[in-house]
């Protein structure tokens, strides 16, 4: 070595290095999350959207607990002690709220309830609705929808009672008695079914599955002529719906009126081509067209 010439290199040594590099990465991690939490805020009703943030939070809470047992092997109580009291400080800060909000634990039960409902584990649903109801006495979406899952178990009267629960709360939801009438009915209660879907149509009178379910109940009771008008209503308000176009070529054959069944069924075909019972009632109807034709020509 040259006399006079330092033996210190200029070099950023490895630990300088290894201390830049992690530098870099915290900055990065924090950017990242600053930019995409701020991108978030127009939607912050929806608490999910921040779930992808919570790794990139937890290795910094690892980062610092690391430093914390760092500080403690090295006896660094100072470093130690103001570590701690930042973490403790940080944590009062985002424990404060300002604004007075509170998370409604009815929505928390409502919400576990749709999620076991999409699992068709109706049991753990049933119960989170009644959570939700307890919660919120007058919790109507909570109401009817355990009337939903107990009609769908076919256990009628109990999805009657949280119906008439949710009706005696709002008397003017058309959908909670369209739903009540379709208890009705399927109870063998033809005309109470009826009296409900007429109550839907006249606070909605473009609800679609009321009409077709009027339809059917009327068709039930032999008032053809009737179920024919409901279900042409139906057909107003949503022209291609499947249901209504099927129960009138039904009843189209049943009238004896074929073509006008085969327009209809082949009206329903259209919008679901791979719909088994039109296909077979179209054929139906075709074949006793064609024999009514025979009939008609015969010397």
């Amino acid at each position: 070595m040259a006399e006079g010439q330092s033996n210190h290199s200029l070099l950023p040594t490895p630990y300088s290095r290894s201390s830049q590099h992690q530098f870099e990465i915290a900055v990065l991690l924090v950017l990242f999350i600053v930019i995409y939490f701020l991108s978030m805020v127009p939607f912050a009703a929806a608490d999910r959207y921040r779930i992808p943030l919570i790794p990139f939070l937890l290795l910094f809470g690892a980062l610092s607990i690391e430093r914390l047992a760092e500080f403690a092997r090295g006896r660094e109580w100072g470093k130690l002690a103001l570590g701690a009291a930042s973490g403790a400080a940080l944590f009062g800060l985002f424990s404060l709220n300002p604004t007075g909000y509170r998370p409604a634990p009815e929505k928390w039960h409502y919400d576990r309830a749709l999620a076991f409902s999409d699992m068709q584990d109706w049991e753990n649903a049933i119960s989170e609705y009644q959570a939700a109801i307890k919660n919120q006495p007058q919790f109507l979406r909570a109401y009817n929808n355990l009337g939903n899952i107990y009609a769908l178990r076919n256990q009628y009267d109990e999805a009657a009672r949280y119906y008439a629960l949710v009706l005696k709360l709002d008397p003017n939801l058309a959908q909670v008695h369209s739903n009540l009438g379709n208890v009705f009915y399927k109870q063998g209660k033809v005309e109470e079914a009826i009296v409900y879907f007429r109550q839907a149509l006249r606070i909605r009178p473009d609800l679609v599955e009321a009409w077709n379910n009027l339809g059917v109940a009327l068709q039930k009771q032999g008032r053809l002529e009737e179920a024919v008008d409901a279900y042409r209503k139906a057909l107003i308000y949503r022209p291609q719906d499947t249901s209504p176009l099927v129960n009138l070529g039904n009843l189209f054959i049943r009238l004896g009126r074929f073509d006008e069944a085969i327009i209809s069924l082949e009206s329903a075909l259209k919008g679901n081509p791979d719909f088994a019972p039109a296909r077979r009632s179209l054929e139906s109807a075709r074949r006793l067209r064609e024999e009514q034709k025979k009939i008609r020509i015969k010397p």
